[in-house]
């Protein structure tokens, strides 16, 4: 969080997009919650942190976040509204679980968008750091089972995701003539 923090505020390298955070704070919450109820507890602080750390990021996206509201910003709030939906109607944690997962990745797709546009707008160092923690935490499931791993395996891919893009476009740009 701190390297994240810090590209945010002190040298503005960082420029949040807003749906991201939106669904990733509300998602945060709801997995937090049917995690639990899912009777998960080997990898908890992990899901407690990834549901604090995007209710600071969205309140630090209102003054340092992209200002620009893109039309698949839209789609992927609604499909993320869709998909909680579906968990409120249905009460079963499993499905809760999946459902936050698509969610979440939907509060992904403006984040990876932007990252194509501009590799430079997002951290490098703190999604190398996440990644890390989640392998770490994949290390740390015992039990293994399909309710305590899905998570972990989709933070590490959502970190793939991102880190991916930005080291393609800053290559790019170091190897690109000028």
């Amino acid at each position: 969080m701190f390297p994240y923090i810090r590209s945010i505020v002190i040298t503005k390298e960082t420029k949040l997009n807003r749906v991201s955070w939106i669904i990733w704070s509300t998602i945060g919450i709801i997995n937090l919650a049917a995690y639990i109820s899912a009777g998960e507890k080997g990898t908890i602080w992990f899901v407690i942190a990834a549901a604090i750390n995007p209710i600071i990021l969205l309140l630090l996206s209102l003054k340092f976040g992209e200002k620009h509201w893109y039309p698949i910003d839209t789609a992927c709030i609604v499909l993320a509204a869709l998909s909680l939906l579906l968990w409120r109607m249905t009460g079963n944690p499993i499905l809760a679980l999946v459902a936050g997962l698509v969610a979440d990745f939907l509060g992904l797709v403006p984040t990876f968008i932007k990252v194509i546009r501009n590799p430079h707008s997002e951290n490098l160092v703190s999604w190398l750091i996440g990644l890390l923690a989640g392998i770490c935490n994949i290390i740390a499931v015992q039990p293994w089972t399909w309710a305590s791993g899905i998570y972990t395996i989709y933070m590490v891919s959502q970190s793939i995701l991102v880190i991916v893009p930005i080291v393609n476009g800053q290559l790019l740009r170091k190897t690109t003539p000028k």
